[in-house]
């Protein structure tokens, strides 16, 4: 998952307790928080996040994590927090995005962008480059595609004189050209986990919410009084449905 504002969302994560689908990648995040903010190293760095995962993570076992969590210690120094707000999107790039005239093109190309701003925040030198697996890239993007499609599909980027390539074969590397910053502004992007809808909803084409849990954005099915994600209904459902067998017991 790309996050803008590694800062925000580690005290956000440490305020919910919530260690997410994938514990290992939070605990590389807590423990960079935790060295660079707290200023924790070693032992109490350490503890800090067996303490973190034993209120929060059910599933914990402090000796099967113990080799992690001693590996997230070492390297809590390789990289510092990324601390960015959002990514502003231009009124021209976006007309140079709808002139594509096919919404799967238009999604990838904004996602494409979107990636492309958020690196040249982290890196002035960064040059447009998009350094993400093409899979990443198309499911960010909202784009089902064989890898016979993604290839066809960035042809026609290509050749439209949209994005550029590695010289190396062996790179996959995506450069991005259609960058104007002199341009008005037409949205902020904060939010980079579901960037093809991010689109859609600027277009107005769906009808989308922004999960009262988690914050992602959701695309409305049917039911348009839903305030959560899919994920986030189902833990929501089993907390709600706990806390009344508990009053029942009461």
């Amino acid at each position: 998952m790309i996050i803008l504002n590694e800062r925000t969302e580690a005290e956000r994560i440490i305020e919910t307790g919530n260690v997410g689908e994938k514990p290992s990648e939070t605990l590389s995040l807590l423990a960079r928080y935790y060295y660079n903010v707290e200023k924790l190293t070693g032992k109490k760095l350490y503890n800090k996040l067996n303490e973190f995962m034993q209120n929060n993570y059910p599933k914990y076992d402090s000796k099967l994590w113990e080799t992690a969590l001693q590996n997230k210690v070492k390297k809590a120094d390789k990289y510092p927090l990324t601390e960015i707000n959002d990514v502003v999107i231009t009124r021209a790039e976006m007309e140079t995005i709808k002139n594509l005239k096919s919404p799967p093109l238009e999604r990838l190309a904004f996602t494409l962008l979107c990636l492309a701003k958020f690196g040249d925040k982290r890196n002035m030198n960064n040059n447009g480059w998009v350094c993400r697996s093409h899979d990443e890239i198309f499911k960010i993007a909202a784009v089902p595609a064989t890898i016979k499609k993604q290839a066809a599909m960035l042809n026609s980027l290509y050749q439209a004189g949209l994005i550029g390539f590695s010289m190396k074969v062996t790179n996959t590397n995506i450069q991005v050209l259609y960058i104007q910053e002199e341009s008005y502004m037409a949205i902020r992007v904060s939010d980079f986990r579901e960037l093809g809808h991010e689109y859609m909803n600027y277009l107005g084409k769906h009808k989308y919410i922004r999960c009262a849990e988690c914050g992602r954005l959701t695309k409305c099915k049917g039911n348009a009084r839903t305030k959560y994600c899919k994920n986030c209904s189902v833990k929501v459902n089993i907390e709600q449905t706990r806390m009344r067998k508990l009053q029942d017991k009461a």
